[in-house]
């Protein structure tokens, strides 16, 4: 395992709101980058994220997050790419509706072929703020 990766990265947005957001993570090349059959995989949900007055973000500890995933590709399979979104939480957010929709706890399989779309809709969260990627074999 990557130590760079093993945990759930700090990051900064430079002029953000006083509003939440939520960041999602997938690798959108589970298992093979050549058959992403299984993708995207999500990898890391967390809602209720705040920028501080040095523009990093803070982290909440909401129920319904769900744990950083670390990247490890399985051996032979090239690199994956993790994408990043931002998004930001909107009067149509729907906290119950993420804690529904995670449950008490999520198993890696539970993660694969997981439809962002449908859940960024069902969510209600607003517009995506920012979005970046990184690879990793």
């Amino acid at each position: 395992m990557i130590i760079e990766v093993e945990h759930a990265p700090s990051m900064n947005l430079e002029g953000g709101r006083s509003t939440p957001y939520t960041i999602i993570v997938l690798d959108l090349d589970p298992p093979y980058g050549s058959t992403p059959f299984l993708g995207p995989l999500l990898h890391w949900h967390q809602s209720g994220v705040t920028v501080a007055s040095d523009n990093s973000l803070k982290l909440s500890s909401n129920k319904g997050n769900i744990d950083w995933l670390a990247p490890t590709p399985p051996p032979l399979s090239g690199p994956h790419r993790y994408l990043f979104i931002l998004y930001e939480e909107g009067k149509e957010y729907d906290s119950e509706h993420v804690k529904s929709a995670f449950g008490e706890s999520i198993s890696t399989f539970s993660r694969l072929r997981w439809d962002v779309d449908t859940f960024v809709e069902k969510a209600g969260l607003g517009s995506v703020v920012a979005a970046t990627y990184f690879k990793s074999s």
